[in-house]
């Protein structure tokens, strides 16, 4: 597990500081996206059937276009996502927040039949109240239209995100900043993707230095298991601004979240540096040793292997940070960020 700042996004599966992702196993991707595509077709389909019933056609000849429509609908959307999958092996993957690497589906699989079905809709609110000579239809369609525009938003807002994530996956850190800042501003954007901008939008802010802006990101989250990954990342910028009381009133926020055990690693290694800043190396140590975890992130490997160097421990210290967990830090952002690191990179016995 890598604590590399400049890969904040939760594209990349060895960030310890990285915010989670909501993602769904592959047949509940193909159920959601056909059930769209037949939902559009039914919806053309009765618009098609009750303006063709209402100039007087037969309905013996309209119902089968209904059905028809139905069945074309869902047939293209069968299509379309096996044609999707396939043109997204050259997309770059994401990670799940069950710690799975995927790629998300694209947007326009679900934007297609909404807008096939959005023109039908709205001849649904016109042919139904003159059919029926009432609002009621104007209301009840009224309703659906409403609901897809609903859609619409949750599909935009998916997508920016799934864009943005994927630029950060192939280090297009600007283009994924602009990205994520209008996700972040948007008024259409679902509070959902407001929040996962603002944390990967915290999180490129720690990499770059510029801990008031990831502060500010990071203080805006708010609510559920993001509130506990936003308070991680706070303890960690207050930790790095010496606000040390603070850093340990975000850190014990952090512990009473509801999702802990996704950030237990990152409160480690918060409490560690806390430690390492408020009392001598040798209790900092003990403190290291006793919450070092077999699947402890590189920053907490390498601030526990400076400690071992400074009280005389240097194989410990070599044990610690070998030749992967070295290069690891030696090509992320914590050396601008965190002296401590600095000043393990420049130490000669672990070069």
């Amino acid at each position: 597990m890598s604590d590399s700042p400049p890969s904040p996004s939760i594209d990349e599966p060895t960030d310890e500081f990285a915010p989670p992702r909501e993602t769904s196993g592959r047949a509940t991707m193909v159920g959601t996206v056909v059930l769209a595509w037949m939902l559009s077709g039914a919806t053309i389909g009765l618009a098609i059937g009750l303006t063709a019933q209402l100039t007087g056609v037969d309905p013996r000849l309209t119902n089968p276009v209904g059905i028809g429509t139905i069945a074309l609908m869902t047939a293209a959307g069968v299509v379309a996502i096996q044609v999707e999958r396939s043109l997204a092996k050259s997309r770059p993957t994401v990670l799940s927040a069950v710690g799975q690497r995927e790629r998300p589906l694209h947007a326009a699989l679900f934007a297609i039949p909404l807008a096939l079905a959005t023109p039908a809709v709205l001849a649904l609110i016109v042919v139904g109240s003159v059919a029926m000579d009432s609002l009621a239809p104007a209301l009840f369609f009224g309703m659906g239209g409403f609901t897809l525009g609903w859609a619409a938003r949750r599909v935009a807002s998916s997508h920016g995100l799934t864009a943005a994530l994927e630029a950060l996956e192939v280090g297009d850190t600007a283009e994924a900043q602009r990205l994520l800042e209008g996700l972040e501003a948007g008024w259409l954007t679902t509070r959902n993707s407001r929040t996962a901008a603002r944390l990967n939008l915290g999180m490129l802010a720690l990499s770059a230095g510029d801990l008031d802006r990831a502060s500010r990101y990071y203080r805006d989250v708010h609510g559920g298991p993001a509130e506990t990954f936003a308070r991680a990342g706070l303890a960690l910028v207050y930790t790095l601004q010496d606000r040390l009381d603070e850093a340990e009133a975000a850190v014990l926020d952090a512990m009473g979240g509801s999702a802990l055990h996704a950030v237990q690693g990152q409160i480690d290694t918060v409490r560690l540096l806390l430690v390492m800043r408020r009392e001598d190396d040798t209790a900092a140590r003990t403190f290291g040793e006793q919450v070092l975890a077999a699947d402890a992130g590189e920053l907490f490997l390498g601030l526990l292997a400076l400690l071992r160097l400074r009280t005389g421990d240097e194989p410990g210290a070599r044990d610690l940070c070998d030749a992967t967990t070295r290069g690891a830090l030696e090509e992320s952002g914590w050396r601008t960020v965190i002296p401590e690191i600095a000043e393990l990179l420049a130490e000669p016995a672990l070069a």
